[in-house]
């Protein structure tokens, strides 16, 4: 299950909700005022890239390391 984060601009209320992916999530109602939440959304983080020239290089070390 997916959470998505909503947030309450007018009262800095946020709240997470889950959902089932491929389907959107449902906005909750601000507890305080009233008001329907917006979604707050983040960077999706990458992880660390590693460059081709560095993967060839490792490669090699392995196979010459298990050739003995």
């Amino acid at each position: 299950m997916s959470k998505a984060t909503f947030i309450c601009k007018d009262c800095d209320i946020t709240k997470e909700v889950g959902f089932e992916t491929g389907t959107k999530p449902v906005a909750p109602v601000c507890e305080k005022c009233g008001k329907e939440m917006k979604r707050k959304f983040g960077n999706v983080n990458k992880g660390r890239i590693i460059p081709d020239d560095l993967l060839y290089i490792s490669r090699m070390m392995t196979y010459q390391s298990s050739k003995k």
